[in-house]
């Protein structure tokens, strides 16, 4: 065995979808870190329980009679970490696609920059982009504000400006953010994510948080030719865990005794796709489908670099 599976954990991956839920185990077996079984059960985020609960507890039941591994206590909670008997895993991970697609409208300033680059970070998130609003959009306040009002986004993400660069604008757009959330309804007001010039940050934050939840994250673009899109892609994926655990039930209480916060099924399969784009042949490219029951993403990558374009619908649709 070596030295590198010897110091291996074990470790047991959730992956929560609308259809399925399924309980994945890596171990060591014959001298080599690997995938040793996966046991599957149908979800239970719908009806009649609609919490990921009882899934989760039947997929484990379902992978400890195929290992023969003792995974849950007599409380039948996930015995964490592993026991000196065997008992139990080391980490415990989640991806989930399950929940609702989120339906998102974005703003940025310049198409090829920061709004393309917002866009891109939207696509990490499963759901849609319903509006996207540049500084060259020709519509009127009056228009944008009724686009939005009619979209009812479930998150806002809002670009633009390079760090200590434009402020003007991104000002303006706040204010439009403003006058939108000041005429909806307290309780179905979405999210925001300011992602852009950091040096304004705390201006916008004061103007919106007025009104609805304000979260600040790094400039996708801190510079007029630099993308950091991927960069920020962890922090929205945290976020994103708030606005799901309204819609999946459950989500928060597996949450608290992960090892890592659980993040959309999208994101985990673009690490791979950029891992593996960047440590094959830079000149060949990755392409990744991931067909799910309910959504579904084309997932490409070039010397790791990414891109992801996410679709609304998948195999359970007709």
């Amino acid at each position: 065995m070596t030295a590198n599976a010897l110091d291996a954990v074990s470790i047991l991956a959730l992956d929560l979808g609308s259809v399925n839920t399924r309980a994945n185990l890596f171990d060591v077996a014959d001298g080599q870190y690997r995938f040793i079984a996966s046991g599957i059960s149908p979800s239970t985020v719908n009806a009649p329980y609609f919490d990921i609960g009882e899934g989760i507890y039947q997929a484990l039941d379902r992978l400890q009679a195929i290992t023969g591994k003792i995974l849950l206590d007599r409380d039948a909670n996930i015995i964490l970490p592993s026991q000196a008997g065997g008992e139990g895993v080391d980490r415990l991970v989640v991806t989930y696609s399950c929940g609702k697609p989120l339906d998102m409208v974005t703003f940025g300033l310049l198409g090829d920059a920061s709004l393309e680059s917002v866009n891109r970070l939207a696509s990490s998130v499963p759901g849609q982009v319903l509006e996207s609003f540049g500084i060259n959009d020709s519509r009127t306040a009056d228009a944008k504000v009724e686009a939005i009002l009619t979209a009812k986004p479930d998150l806002i993400l809002f670009a633009g400006g390079s760090d200590n660069g434009a402020s003007r604008s991104v000002l303006k757009i706040a204010d439009l953010i403003c006058n939108v959330l000041r005429v909806m309804p307290a309780g179905e007001r979405p999210e925001v994510v300011f992602v852009g010039n950091q040096a304004v940050a705390p201006t916008v934050k004061d103007k919106v948080e007025r009104f609805s939840a304000f979260h600040v994250l790094p400039n996708v673009r801190p510079q007029i030719d630099l993308d950091e899109a991927a960069r920020v892609e962890t922090g929205l994926s945290s976020l994103v865990n708030q606005v799901q655990s309204r819609f999946i039930h459950g989500l928060d209480r597996i949450s608290t005794i992960c090892n890592a916060a659980p993040e959309p099924s999208t994101l985990g399969a673009e690490k791979i796709v950029r891992f593996l784009s960047a440590t094959n042949d830079p000149q060949k490219g990755v392409l990744a489908f991931d067909i799910g029951g309910a959504s579904s993403v084309a997932i490409s990558g070039q010397g790791g670099e990414t891109r992801i374009n996410g679709f609304p619908f998948g195999s359970g649709f007709g």
